[in-house]
């Protein structure tokens, strides 16, 4: 029998971070980086500047913690022509040869090498690095591409989403597992739907609604960075408490705020939840 003193589920912050596009995600991660931490980013997004921009005028000194790798499968888009019918049109954007963006992703999941930096493997990172997957939502897409070109004569669609679906709880497994000792960040966008009660909630989008409602519960921790007002008025911040649309969760309610400024949010709540800043 084990004490539950010696529990260890507070030594690292394993986060769901959903909102929805430009409500301030990827850039409140400037918090983190002011308050000392190591960033690690898999980027399936493609936009990142906004993170460049707030690092560089709060804390440049400390841009070099920040590393990240841009996982893309290159496409063919609207300007590419196609012959149909005897005719060329032009058509929505599809894959350009074999999609590897989800394949390529995990690998570094294993052992990060990009280039000539080296930074070893993720499980050996510790406490003061962040494993942040931006975002959920495309690495997902990335998946359900790949599992596209792994069958591509399947007869039933549903087979890709089933495939799909499969990668990405294999990803969020990997993260929780005991092989990634170090915090991790998983940034999704919102889907809203109705539940079995015919009720609007907000999920995080990943692949197909079966999967949807079953990621959050693989996360210690999850918030929702919310943007409210326009213009000169827009208000950000971070909610830890659950909302009357989105489910949320934090082992430390009793210690948090509701709402946390987007600037700084982050920080706190790693500090609150794991008793530390980084050394």
């Amino acid at each position: 029998m084990t004490a539950l003193s010696q529990h260890q589920s507070l030594e690292f912050v394993k986060m769901l971070y959903m909102g929805n596009p430009g409500s301030g995600k990827t850039g409140s991660l400037t918090g983190l980086v002011a308050a000392g931490y190591k960033l690690r980013i898999w980027d399936f997004d493609n936009l990142l500047g906004s993170l460049v921009q707030y690092v560089n005028h709060v804390c440049p000194e400390k841009i070099g913690n920040v590393s990240f790798q841009t996982f893309t499968d290159k496409m063919k888009g609207l300007d590419t022509p196609v012959v149909f019918a005897g005719k060329s049109v032009k058509v929505m954007p599809f894959v350009d040869g074999t999609p590897d963006a989800y394949v390529k992703a995990l690998k570094q999941l294993n052992h990060w090498k990009s280039g000539d930096e080296d930074l070893g493997k993720p499980g050996d990172w510790g406490p003061d690095t962040v494993i942040v997957i931006d975002s959920l939502t495309n690495a997902a897409a990335a998946a359900f591409r790949y599992a596209q070109a792994m069958n591509p004569a399947a007869m039933d669609q549903q087979t890709y989403y089933n495939t799909a679906q499969q990668l990405v709880m294999n990803l969020i497994t990997l993260l929780f597992s005991e092989q990634v000792r170090c915090n991790v960040i998983v940034l999704a966008h919102l889907d809203y739907r109705e539940n079995e009660f015919e009720v609007i909630k907000g999920f995080p989008r990943a692949i197909g609604r079966a999967l949807n409602n079953q990621i959050g519960a693989y996360f210690n921790v999850v918030c929702l960075a919310e943007a409210s007002g326009s213009g000169q008025n827009v208000k950000r911040v971070i909610r830890t408490n659950s909302t009357g649309i989105v489910d949320l969760k934090n082992p430390v309610a009793f210690k948090l705020p509701d709402s946390l400024p987007l600037e700084s949010g982050l920080a706190t709540i790693f500090k609150t939840i794991t008793n530390r800043t980084p050394e």
